[in-house]
């Protein structure tokens, strides 16, 4: 494993987010609302504290906030639906369709 996987994210990293989430016009009183859009950007179910961040959530999180125009831009991103995944097609089953097939002729 990375320091940016392990390391906790620095102070200068977590005032850097705020920063951005101070730029995009959250007030220091919308902590909440910070923490659970932080939650949300960083696919976590929760999140308690910006402490709880390791270096490259952080990191990740300020390119994603540094990279939104507007915090109308933020909400949009955020309820925007995701892409579903599609689950990739097993190796054999167009094999069978395809034999299948030629059974038939």
């Amino acid at each position: 494993m990375s320091r940016l996987e392990t390391e906790p994210a620095t102070g200068m990293q977590r005032g850097a987010v705020l920063g951005e989430f101070t730029r995009l016009g959250y007030a220091r009183a919308d902590r909440a609302e910070r923490l659970a859009v932080s939650a949300e950007l960083l696919g976590l179910d929760g999140l308690g504290s910006t402490r709880d961040l390791v270096m490259g959530q952080a990191g990740w999180l300020y390119r994603q906030l540094q990279d939104t125009a507007s915090r109308a831009e933020l909400d949009e991103l955020l309820a925007a639906e995701p892409e579903p995944e599609t689950p990739p097609v097993p190796w054999w089953e167009p094999c069978c369709a395809l034999i299948d097939a030629l059974a038939g002729i």
